[in-house]
């Protein structure tokens, strides 16, 4: 390590007499070490099991004061640290002195992947702040290290300063990039570097994004939002605000970024008279990213509101400037972001679908937390500027009316449902796969959130007498497809349920929307013809339900302690899954034939039902069916005494299976026909 050390502090040497030559950098340069810090980076840049394995690159000076360190040695006094973990943790303090410009961005690359936790980013913290300290300035000499707080602060201080001069006034081109005389493009990569850094740190640590918040020299949101107001390049602005969002985490300081989110105008929520163009993130997506067809700045702003609802939500924000409330901020997300994301150009394919799934978890996140409330449908008025005007509803109560009527919005998130199912149909690879997959998941959470919500919702509005007109939404969902002309969009849901074995949120979202709209008997009936329509179709979805059922996760798995959260996350998502399926056949053999689940059961639904003739998967050309997927829950362990596995593995899924009133049903059903 030190041989590369020297050999980086050599070529920075050479590069620096080339670029005052004004030749080109040597061609011969290895750049060992600069490799060797990225590959570190990026190997612990992942930590989806919460492991912390970077902890061995951090030697602590003193024992921390909390339970869940990992490590023998951590947090025990007097108790000397590993020899492996102290060589480790005296490279990366090594590396960081007297840091050539060659290797900067790679080192803090290295120390945002080290910082992935909450131990190595409390450590990696207490790093950057030791750096800044007297002591260590008079070693690095009258700067002070470029690798401390006290140093990026004062950086980002001083381009605020030189950049807010260049400021047009407000009715110019303020949002148009000009050439920026103030950062360069290594500035600026050195920059974003930084700040991915800090980000890191602050989502993990909320120790060091209260101390950062709190010093009274750096005050990191007051200067990033100055800089946000500045001509800098979007892709600039993007990690700023992914900055905001990470200290937007702490409710207090999410509740002051609220109002001076209002008091800059990053998104125009006032409008001046006297004011002749638009401002803010807006005229940006608009102007500079349509053009650019790259959309960091948009994505960075739905991912900062996306936080901030979900930490803090003042209900008057904005009051004594505009009409109070979230509605300018609901509207931008979903006229300009969501309504047109599709018909926007993307340089990179993959983009599309991270912009669907950063804005429908907004909407997602607002109507989760919205319950319709009486006044919610009386109108308020509130005073402004000595006129009394209407307050904007809640964005719950807005959201529930997109999707109670044949709005855009709705119309877009069917649409959205309906390419997903196709795109993963194809088992194919293809960009953004995993942002498609967290959109759709979304989309189908928004569906049944409004069903949940909407009887309470449509009670309310009859009880207010307020002049709107909505629809229940299972009604909505038999209407035509405008794209294939057929009324095939509820087609579209169930069929997720294929995708059971790897989408498994997917097929638990789908089954909790049927569960949901089978409970009418006039959609039974025209939910069959639309499953059994298409043969093709019909034989995939009746698939897909029985792969379902046929889930071998039990009930006592999810209480097992073996395992990462994740696993268990997903064996509960199974077997929730499994238990709206049997709700849905229970619930669909109290209609009248023929309805959903004569026809899963595998029931003859063109001819009278006694006349079927049930059969083993395979025989006679009989496909396997919910029936036999029940039965074979049932049987598992009847050969020996202590009677089926699921009576005591999935006692909620045995009883279901075993509802003698469901059974004694189907057996009136068939007597009668």
């Amino acid at each position: 390590v030190k041989q590369l050390r020297n050999r980086a502090d050599e070529d920075a040497r050479m590069i620096h007499m080339s670029m005052q030559m004004g030749n080109e950098p040597p061609i011969s340069l290895r750049r060992d070490l600069e490799h060797l810090m990225l590959l570190i980076g990026e190997l612990y840049k992942k930590n989806p099991f919460h492991l912390e394995l970077a902890l061995e690159y951090w030697c602590p000076t003193e024992p921390l004061q909390t339970p869940t360190i990992m490590g023998s040695y951590l947090g025990v006094a007097h108790q000397r640290p590993p020899q492996r973990q102290v060589v480790l943790s005296k490279f990366v303090r090594q590396m960081g002195d007297l840091l050539p410009p060659t290797i900067y961005i790679p080192y803090l690359k290295m120390l945002q992947g080290l910082a992935n936790g909450p131990q190595c980013a409390h450590y990696c913290f207490s790093l950057l702040k030791v750096n800044g300290s007297s002591h260590v300035e008079n070693i690095q000499g009258a700067g002070g290290s470029p690798v401390s707080w006290e140093h990026f602060f004062h950086s980002l201080m001083l381009y605020h300063e030189h950049l807010r001069k260049d400021l047009p006034s407000a009715d110019s081109v303020q949002y148009r990039h000009l050439p920026s005389r103030g950062i360069t493009q290594k500035e600026q990569d050195g920059l974003i570097a930084f700040l991915q850094l800090t980000s890191t740190i602050i989502t993990w640590s909320e120790n060091a994004r209260l101390a950062l918040c709190e010093h009274p020299q750096w005050t990191p949101v007051v200067v990033t939002l100055g800089l946000l107001q500045c001509s800098i390049p979007p892709v600039l602005k993007a990690e700023l605000l992914k900055t905001l969002a990470a200290f937007g985490k702490s409710p207090e300081i999410a509740a002051s970024l609220w109002q001076s989110l209002e008091y800059t105008q990053i998104l125009q929520t006032v409008r001046i008279p006297s004011q002749r163009q638009a401002i803010g993130i807006e005229v940006e997506l608009n102007e500079i990213e349509s053009r650019c067809e790259e959309y960091p700045l948009t994505r960075a702003f739905c991912q900062l509101i996306s936080t901030l609802v979900e930490s803090s939500f003042p209900s008057n924000l904005g009051a004594g400037l505009r009409p109070p409330g979230f509605d300018p901020y609901l509207q931008f997300l979903r006229d300009s972001v969501f309504l047109r994301f599709r018909t926007r150009a993307y340089r990179r394919a993959a983009e599309k679908w991270e912009v669907a799934e950063v804005v429908l978890e907004v909407f997602y996140k607002l109507l989760r937390d919205y319950e319709p409330q009486l006044e919610d449908f009386i109108d308020q008025f509130v005073e402004l500027q000595g006129e009394e005007i209407i307050a904007y509803k809640p964005p719950g109560f807005s959201l529930m009316y997109h999707l109670l009527n044949e709005s855009p919005m709705l119309e877009l998130a069917l649409s959205l449902l309906e390419e997903g199912v196709k795109q993963l149909d194809t088992y194919a690879p293809f960009p953004g796969k995993k942002h498609l997959e967290k959109a759709v998941q979304h989309c189908l959470a928004l569906l049944n959130l409004t069903l949940q919500k909407e009887n309470l919702f449509m009670d309310l509005l009859r009880e207010s007498q307020l002049a709107l007109i909505v629809c229940p939404l299972e009604q909505l969902l038999q209407g035509i497809n405008p794209r294939t002309k057929k009324a095939d969009n509820v087609v579209n849901i169930a069929r997720y349920l294929y995708h059971g074995n790897t989408n498994p949120e997917l097929a638990f979202e789908s089954a909790k929307i049927l569960c949901c709209i089978s409970c009418n008997s006039n959609i039974q009936i025209k939910l069959v013809g639309d499953f059994t329509h298409d043969q093709s179709i019909s034989q995939k979805l009746m698939a897909g339900f029985v792969e379902c059922l046929d889930c071998e996760d039990a009930e006592e798995f999810v209480r097992l302690e073996e395992g990462s959260e994740l696993e268990k996350k997903l064996v509960a998502i199974r077997h929730e899954t499994r238990i709206h399926i049997l709700n849905l056949l229970i619930t669909s053999l109290e209609c009248n034939p023929p309805n959903l689940a004569l026809y899963l059961l595998g029931f003859e639904l063109k001819k009278p039902v006694s006349t079927t003739n049930l059969q083993d998967p395979g025989v006679l050309g009989c496909p396997r069916t919910c029936l036999h997927a029940i039965l074979n829950i049932l049987e598992k362990g009847t050969e020996g005494r202590t009677g089926p596995v699921a009576v005591r593995e999935s006692p909620q899924l045995a009883e279901l299976c075993y509802q003698r009133q469901s059974f004694t049903m189907l057996s009136r059903l068939v007597s009668n026909s």
